[in-house]
C-alpha cells in the first residue's frame, strides 16, 4: 500500500472525544428545537385562538340562518 492509498487520520482520537462532540451537537439542536417550538406555539395560539374566533362567528351566522329560514 503506498502512502497515497492511506487513509487520512479520524477526526477523533477516542471514542469518549467522539461522543463528548456528538452531546455537544445534540444540546444545539435541542435548543435550536426549542426554541423554533416556542416561537411556532405562539403562532400557533394565535392562529387557534382566530380559527375559534372564525367558527363561533359561523356558528352564529348559521343558528341565524336557521332561526330565519323556519
Amino acid at each position: 500500500m503506498s502512502s497515497q492509498d492511506q487513509l487520512p487520520p479520524p477526526p477523533f482520537h477516542s471514542i469518549g472525544d467522539l461522543v463528548a462532540d456528538l452531546a455537544v451537537q445534540v444540546c444545539k439542536v435541542i435548543e435550536a428545537a426549542d426554541e423554533f417550538d416556542a416561537e411556532l406555539s405562539h403562532e400557533d395560539r394565535k392562529s387557534a385562538e382566530s380559527r375559534m374566533h372564525q367558527s363561533k362567528r359561523l356558528q352564529e351566522r348559521r343558528s341565524k340562518m336557521a332561526g330565519t329560514a323556519i
